[in-house]
């Protein structure tokens, strides 16, 4: 890379940073490279024509750095990308995690089982003081968890927990009409899912979501 395209790079990367600093994302694209394989990596330029710099021995996260420049260039140019997405960085995210290979590697950082999942939020829970109550008697309405905060008053909340592998579209449907119909049986309703689930659903609808159902969401 010559000094003028390095200082150009480095600008750009400035720009794409900006949108983020000070920011707390749901997932971090330096982890999903690193855990990926050079040759995904490189299949995945190869898939979607981003040019490999000749001569040059990359890192993963400095080859991330690259393929982050190519679709910055890509949102500039696209008045469809940029009604499409609010900022270069959402749009980088997640054209990467939707990618069939390099976005198969969010099952590694998500629960195994659903049972994991519902024990380190029961945990959470009970960290501050919230009662954690199975749902084995309370058959009409599918939840997960019960929960019951007695202080400064009585609160009772019902909760509903899915993991990345669980949030298809038919099931995420199913789960707000289940969220929905909670509602007649405690004060609060919760929804509780992985960073997988967000990136399958969208964190905008996701919120948008639970905003409606006047739902709490814990990720």
């Amino acid at each position: 890379m010559t000094p003028e395209n390095s200082s150009e790079a480095n600008e750009i990367l400035k720009e794409i940073m900006k949108d983020i600093e000070g920011k707390f994302g749901i997932i971090c694209l330096n982890c999903l490279m690193v855990r990926s394989r050079f040759k995904e990596i490189y299949d995945f330029m190869n898939r979607h024509n981003i040019p490999f710099p000749e001569g040059e021995n990359l890192s993963k996260l400095e080859i991330l750095d690259h393929i982050s420049i190519f679709f910055f260039n890509q949102f500039q140019k696209s008045p469809t990308l940029k009604k499409q997405f609010k900022t270069p960085i959402m749009y980088i995210g997640d054209f990467i995690t939707t990618d069939d290979v390099i976005g198969d590697y969010l099952k590694r950082f998500d629960f195994i089982s659903k049972k994991e999942l519902i024990d380190a939020f029961a945990d959470y829970c009970a960290d501050y003081g919230i009662s954690v109550y199975s749902t084995e008697d309370i058959k009409d309405y599918s939840l997960d968890l019960y929960l019951i905060k007695k202080k400064p008053f009585l609160r009772t909340e019902a909760v509903f927990v899915r993991t990345g592998e669980e949030m298809t579209e038919e099931n995420y449907k199913n789960t707000f009409y289940l969220i929905n119909e909670a509602s007649k049986l405690a004060v609060w309703t919760v929804f509780v899912t992985t960073p997988r689930g967000v990136c399958k659903i969208g964190l905008d609808r996701l919120k948008r979501d639970m905003e409606n159902l006047n739902a709490w969401l814990y990720v």
